[in-house]
């Protein structure tokens, strides 16, 4: 059975659907933002981010279990560079 989680971004709160295998497909956060690449989520509080890339085919996995604060990576299309939405 899939499982939800929230991502944040921009002020606003999106579902997005996690796979079976703990994976999210980046479809599923494209239409967040279209210039998104992956998702960050905070481990022991705010101690710990961990930033997850989608790989070649498009998905997005990790270890542990998506956690509440889940935020959009997306890539700058003017500077190239891979950013962290917190506001």
């Amino acid at each position: 059975m899939a499982t939800e989680i929230l991502v944040k971004y921009k002020e606003k709160n999106y579902t997005v659907n996690v796979e079976e295998d703990n994976s999210i497909k980046l479809e599923s956060i494209k239409h967040i933002d279209k210039n998104a690449v992956g998702l960050a989520h905070y481990n022991l509080g705010d101690a710990f981010r961990k930033k997850v890339l989608s790989d070649s085919e498009g998905i997005l996995r990790t270890r542990e279990k998506w956690l509440k604060e889940v935020r959009l990576v997306i890539k700058e299309p003017d500077t190239n560079k891979t950013i962290v939405i917190d506001q």
